[in-house]
């Protein structure tokens, strides 16, 4: 069986999301799902917009995952879901952190990049409040 990992925040939910998901479910024959819990959310102040327990559901609907979990980071999901893959989106096309790709190296884990839009929820978010004091 081949076992692909996706890993994100999934905050604010969006079609890019779906998009990303789509693509890495056709890599394998169980797509996994990592979502940051909240105190490991790295994505500025009042991020995330929603608890992790919110974007979990919102992912457990998506006919694509088979399988959602809560992590503090990368690494963690990595230990716990043994990929045969792990797939990032376009913005990680220069490379993963260091400890991550070392891991995946050591572990036969092949790391791959969809080639879906990159739509972003920080943008979206900072872009809405932009316009807010405008």
């Amino acid at each position: 069986m081949i076992k692909v990992l996706c890993n994100g925040v999934f905050d604010l939910y969006h079609i890019g999301h779906v998009w990303h998901l789509e693509a890495a479910k056709k890599l394998g024959d169980e797509l996994w799902v990592s979502v940051t819990d909240d105190l490991h959310v790295n994505k500025g102040p009042g991020r995330p917009v929603y608890p992790m327990e919110h974007r979990i559901a919102l992912l457990k609907k998506n006919r694509d995952v088979d399988k959602v979990i809560g992590v503090s980071g990368l690494l963690e999901a990595l230990e716990i879901v043994k990929p045969s893959i792990l797939v990032k989106g376009t913005d990680y096309r220069n490379g993963l952190h260091e400890v991550h790709e070392a891991y995946c190296a050591k572990h036969g884990i092949r790391i791959t990049y969809t080639d879906t839009p990159k739509l972003s929820a920080t943008e979206m978010i900072n872009e809405s409040f932009r316009r807010s004091q405008s």
